[in-house]
């Protein structure tokens, strides 16, 4: 019985581990879950003491699956990932497409998007700008709207640097320090919160809606 070589009775502190492993040999077929419920009674004294070892003791003693009680005890543990959040604003470096994919830039418009639109992000942290196509990056301090911007009624560039937080890399200009190509990456800091707009400085992208929002907030959120 398989059960043997991941220890003979669990202790507090590693019981939800030994329920994690049980759900990896079950999944795989290695062991059946009856033979899981048989495993049961060995939580019994570490389930006293350990909150992870409770939560997978009650799955087996209802006899649900060792998979369903090891993520239940796993989940006490935090060794099961946590719900991806769209809103989530923990986060100290966020990667963005700055061009939706180099397979749609001959796509034209479709190409001309920042995904996600609205980027969060702690005060401190680093948004990376993966650009892909022939864009530059703009991003104005908080409190600058889209209508605010000086649009030119030609021209391949708006360059509206007015109340401008960081001007990104001029595509395919030359440079010595950093590279110009069109699909690169540019990390930019945001060491003061608030709301900030960034949009592409190609006209005809910018007027196709290539706009987004970094929302930094404060570092103890």
């Amino acid at each position: 019985m398989l059960w043997t070589k991941v220890g003979p009775t669990p202790t507090s502190g590693c019981a939800g581990v030994v329920a994690f492993l049980i759900a990896v040999v079950a999944a795989f077929g290695a062991m059946p879950d009856l033979q899981a419920a048989e495993a049961a009674p060995r939580f019994a004294v570490a389930a006293e003491n350990d909150a992870s070892a409770r939560a997978a003791l009650e799955i087996l003693e209802q006899g649900g699956s060792a998979v369903d009680a090891a993520i239940a005890g796993s989940a006490m543990l935090g060794l099961t990932a946590p719900a991806a959040r769209a809103d989530d604003q923990n986060k100290q470096s966020v990667t963005v497409a700055f061009g939706a994919g180099l397979n749609t830039i001959s796509a034209g418009a479709a190409n001309h998007h920042v995904l996600p639109e609205i980027i969060k992000v702690k005060t401190g942290g680093v948004v990376n700008f993966v650009v892909a196509g022939f864009h530059q990056i703009y991003v104005y301090l908080p409190g600058t709207k889209p209508g605010d911007l000086v649009v030119p009624p030609t021209g391949t560039f708006i360059n509206d640097d007015t109340n401008l937080y960081y001007k990104g890399l001029v595509p395919g200009a030359t440079s010595t320090t950093f590279s110009t190509t069109q699909n690169r990456v540019e990390s930019v800091s945001f060491s003061e919160p608030g709301t900030y707009l960034v949009i592409c400085n190609v006209r005809g992208h910018f007027l196709n809606g290539m706009i987004a929002y970094v929302e930094v907030t404060g570092g103890d959120k």
